[in-house]
């Protein structure tokens, strides 16, 4: 019997992604942060959360590294690990032809919740619309 390799990669669109998993967009054009998934919009958009390493801005909050899971279910290590990283503190519509996503993390449940107490009050924006 033939043995065949290859090596799994974690490139994915937006259909197979689930809440708090923490991707990256391939195409850096657009998404250069961390992004939180949280939930399915429409065709067009989902809704997430921008993660940074800034904290000079009031609306960047803290993150715990109790917020993040560090290994993923086979054991690998997640690339994105709690290093000073804030959540920006807006909820933002993400487009989904910033697709393909790579998955550099997942938050734990304690960081979802965190992440949704901070959006609880916060107005679903595009990031034109929050920088404006």
């Amino acid at each position: 019997m033939k043995q065949i390799n290859f090596e799994f990669t974690s490139i994915m669109t937006t259909l197979n992604m689930n809440k708090g998993e923490i991707f990256r967009s391939v195409r850096k054009t657009e998404a250069i942060h961390p992004i939180i998934f949280l939930n399915d919009i429409d065709n067009d958009f989902f809704r997430g959360g921008m993660l940074t390493s800034s904290g000079h801005f009031s609306d960047n909050v803290m993150m715990d590294p109790r917020h993040f899971k560090t290994h993923n279910l086979t054991g690998e290590k997640y690339e994105l690990q709690f290093k000073d990283t804030h959540l920006v503190r807006v909820s933002l519509l993400k487009k989904r032809e910033w697709a393909p996503f790579r998955k550099v993390g997942e938050l734990t449940d304690e960081g979802i919740f965190f992440v949704e107490k901070c959006f609880e009050t916060a107005k679903l924006v595009s990031w034109e619309e929050y920088i404006n």
